[in-house]
C-alpha cells in the first residue's frame, strides 16, 4: 500500500503549523523555567539561613590588604598630580587613614567613618577610579569590621535573606525597578558579609543578560562609508628603463559590506575604479606618447571591538591596458623611431604587467593612508570622549560584544557595576528597521547608581557635560535672566530610577539636597510618569498629570500634611523640573552630523516600553544628492 503524497501547499501549512506550535511551546517553557528559577531561589533563601558563618579577624585581613593596595594606588596618583595632590590628602584625612592601616588589631571605627564620609561627600573628582576603589574597599572594611563580634549579625543576615526572597517572588510576578533594587542590595549584603556565596552567585546569574542591544543595518554602514571617487593626480614612474611622466584621472566608487563574525563587527570596504592615464615616456633618444586604462578592484577589512576600530592592510588587483599613440625621435631620425616601435611592441605586455603591479601598490598605499588617518581620528575621539572617561570612573560596561551578520552589525552590552545585576530576560523583538536600540531599565539605573550616587552636581558642570556631548545646550535647560544657578546632591542608594512598562515609563530623581544658588533645600523625590502614544505624525510620550514631588517615604494617600517650607521647595522644583519633564515629549527624526550627514535622516518607526525594556527603531531616509 502506497502512502499518498501531500501536496506542496498542504506541506507548507503543516510545516508552518508545526513551527508555530513549537515556538509557542518553547516560549511558554522558557517563561515557566524563568519563573521557577525565581521561586526556587526564593525558597533557597530560607534554607540558606542555616549557612550563616560568624566572621572573625581572619576574614578582615584580606580586606585590609585590598584597602591598603587601593590606598597605595591613590597615593601614587596624587603624587603624580604634583601640588594638586596635597589638598586632596588634607581633605581625605590622609594621615589618619595611614595610621589606621598601620594599626594592629581592631580598627578605630569612628576615625574610619570620618574618612569614609570624606570619600563619599560627592565632590567633583571623587568619582574617579582611584578614589572609588578606596571608597569601596573602605566601605567593605568597615562593614566586615562592624560585623565581627556583632551579636545581631545572624539576625541581620536572616532579615536580608527574607527581604531577598520577598523581592524575588514579587519580581517573578511583575518586574519593577524597586524590587530589582532590593534584590541588588541584598546580594551586595551577602557578598560584603561573605555569606551564602552559592546562593548569591545563583541569583546574580539570573540577571546576567545584556541590558543594551544596538542593531544597525548594512545599508546604514554602506551609506556612511560609500563615496564617489574622482581624483586627478600627477604620475611619475620608470618602467623597463623608460622614465614616465603625466597625469592619471581615477573615477569609481567606494562601498562597504558586512562580513559574518561572532567576535567583532567586520566591515569590508571595496573600491571599484578605473584610472585613465595620459603620459609621455622618455627612453634614450625617443619620446613615447601613450594613454592607459587601469581597472582596479581593492578591499580593506575593518573590525570593531570594545577597544576601538582596527584594520588590515588594503589588498587590490589591477589590470592595465596601454595604447601607444606615437613615438618620436628627439633628433627626428625615422630609423630610430622604427626600431623603437618594434622594441615597444615586444615590451608592451611586460610593461603593462609592471604598470598593473605598480598601480596596485599605489592604490594600497593611498587606501591605507586615508583609512589609517580616519581610524586614528575616530579612535582618538572614542578613547578621549567615551572609553577613557568611563574607565576612569569605573563606568565602562563589564561586557561589550561587537558582532556582525550578513546584513547587520550588532552591539551587546551588560552594565551591572556596583548593582551586580543586569537584565533577567531577553529583549522584545524589534520591528524590521535600519537601526534599533533596546535598553533594559537596569542599564539606566545601574549607570546612575555608579555615576551619580551621592554626587553633588552644579548647573555649570551639567551644562558643560551636555555641551561636550551634544554640542549645544537645549533651550529648556537654560536659566532665565534673573534665575539663580541650581544644584543637586543625588541620593546614594538610588539617585535615579527608571521603569519601562505598560506602554510607558516612569522616571524618579531622588535628591538628598537641592540648591538654588547657595541656599540648600531638603530631600525630595521628583517623579514623572509618561504614556506612549502613536499619532499620524509619529510617536510622543504624554505626561500623566503633574510632576509628583514629595519627601522620601511620604505617604501620598495618607493624611500627612506638608509644611510651608516643603511646599515652597515643591514649587521651586516644579518650575525647575517642569522644563525637563515637559507635558509631551515628541520622538523626532534626527540626522547625524559632520561627515556622517550624508547618511540621511532617521525617522522613528517604533517606540515601545514593556517588561522593563525600552525599544526604539528608526528607518533611514537617504540624503538628497546635491
Amino acid at each position: 500500500m502506497s502512502i499518498p503524497r501531500i501536496g506542496g501547499k498542504v506541506r507548507l501549512r503543516v510545516l508552518f503549523a508545526a513551527i508555530f506550535v513549537l515556538s509557542v511551546f518553547v516560549f511558554k517553557t522558557s517563561t515557566r523555567a524563568a519563573e521557577n528559577s525565581f521561586v526556587e531561589l526564593a525558597a533557597a533563601c530560607d534554607s540558606a539561613k542555616a549557612e550563616f558563618r560568624p566572621l572573625t579577624a581572619a576574614d578582615l585581613d584580606p580586606i585590609k590588604a585590598e584597602l591598603a593596595a587601593a590606598v597605595k594606588r591613590l597615593d601614587e596618583r596624587l603624587t603624580a598630580a604634583g601640588p594638586t595632590g596635597e589638598p586632596w590628602r588634607k581633605y581625605l584625612h590622609w594621615n589618619a587613614l595611614q595610621e589606621e592601616l598601620a594599626r594592629e588589631g581592631a580598627p578605630q571605627r569612628e576615625t574610619l567613618l570620618e574618612v569614609y564620609r570624606q570619600f563619599t561627600a560627592g565632590e567633583e573628582g571623587l568619582n574617579l577610579v582611584w578614589f572609588v576603589e578606596v571608597q569601596r574597599a573602605l566601605r567593605q572594611y568597615l562593614r566586615v569590621a562592624g560585623t565581627i563580634g556583632n551579636a545581631d549579625a545572624s539576625k541581620i543576615y536572616a532579615q536580608n535573606l527574607d527581604r531577598l526572597a520577598a523581592a524575588l517572588k514579587a519580581y517573578s510576578v511583575k518586574p519593577t525597578a524597586d524590587d530589582a533594587l532590593i534584590i541588588s542590595e541584598s546580594l551586595r549584603g551577602l557578598k560584603a558579609d561573605r555569606q551564602a556565596p552559592g546562593l548569591e552567585q545563583a541569583v546574580v546569574q539570573l540577571f546576567r543578560l545584556p541590558n543594551l542591544y544596538v542593531d544597525i543595518d548594512e545599508d546604514v554602514v554602506n551609506a556612511a562609508l560609500a563615496e564617489e571617487v574622482d581624483e586627478t593626480a600627477p604620475l611619475e614612474d620608470c618602467i623597463l628603463g623608460t622614465s614616465i611622466q603625466g597625469t592619471t584621472h581615477t573615477v569609481g566608487r567606494a562601498s562597504a559590506k558586512l562580513a559574518e563574525s561572532n567576535r567583532f563587527s567586520i566591515i569590508d570596504t571595496y573600491l571599484m575604479a578605473t584610472a585613465y592615464s595620459d603620459t609621455v615616456g622618455r627612453n634614450g633618444p625617443v619620446c613615447i606618447y601613450s594613454n592607459g586604462t587601469t581597472c582596479i578592484g581593492a578591499i580593506k577589512r575593518l573590525w570593531i571591538d570594545e577597544n576601538g576600530l582596527f584594520s588590515h592592510p588594503a589588498s587590490s588587483h589591477a589590470v592595465t591596458n596601454t595604447c601607444i599613440n606615437d613615438i618620436q625621435s628627439i633628433k627626428g631620425r625615422k630609423f630610430v623611431e622604427r626600431i623603437a616601435w618594434k622594441k615597444a611592441g615586444k615590451q608592451l605586455p611586460k610593461a603593462e604587467c609592471i604598470a598593473s603591479r605598480r598601480a596596485e601598490a599605489r592604490v594600497n598605499e593611498r587606501i591605507d593612508e586615508r583609512a589609517d588617518k580616519a581610524l586614528a581620528e575616530a579612535n582618538e575621539k572614542f578613547q578621549q570622549k567615551i572609553r577613557r572617561p568611563l574607565v576612569e570612573r569605573k563606568l565602562f560596561p563589564e561586557d561589550v560584544k561587537f558582532t556582525s551578520g550578513e546584513r547587520s552589525m550588532h552591539v551587546r552590552s551588560m552594565q551591572a557595576g556596583t548593582s551586580l545585576i543586569a537584565a533577567p530576560s531577553l529583549p522584545p523583538e524589534a520591528e524590521k528597521a535600519d537601526m534599533t536600540v533596546r535598553i533594559h531599565e537596569s542599564m539606566v539605573n545601574n549607570y546612575a547608581l555608579d555615576a551619580l550616587g551621592g554626587m553633588t552636581i552644579r548647573q555649570e558642570q551639567a551644562e558643560k557635560a551636555i555641551i561636550d556631548t551634544f554640542g549645544e545646550l537645549p533651550e529648556k535647560m537654560k536659566n532665565a535672566a534673573n534665575e539663580e544657578p541650581w544644584g543637586i546632591t543625588f541620593a546614594k542608594r538610588q539617585p535615579i530610577s527608571v521603569t519601562f512598562a505598560d506602554d510607558g515609563f516612569k522616571v524618579t530623581i531622588h535628591g538628598e539636597k537641592f540648591y538654588r544658588g547657595a541656599e540648600p533645600h531638603d530631600a525630595m523625590d521628583v517623579t514623572a510618569i509618561y504614556k506612549i502614544e502613536k499619532t499620524a505624525e509619529g510617536f510622543k510620550a504624554v505626561r500623566q498629570g503633574d510632576l509628583q514631588i514629595f519627601p522620601p517615604g511620604f505617604d501620598v494617600a495618607g493624611e500627612q500634611q506638608l509644611s510651608a517650607k516643603i511646599t515652597a521647595t515643591r514649587n521651586l522644583l516644579k518650575n525647575r523640573f517642569g522644563k525637563v519633564f515637559e507635558p509631551e515629549i515628541v520622538l523626532k527624526s534626527f540626522a547625524l552630523k559632520d561627515k556622517l550627514e550624508k547618511v540621511g535622516k532617521f525617522e522613528p518607526t517604533q517606540f515601545v516600553c514593556r517588561d522593563g525594556w525600552l525599544v526604539l527603531a528608526w528607518k533611514r531616509v537617504p540624503a538628497e544628492k546635491k
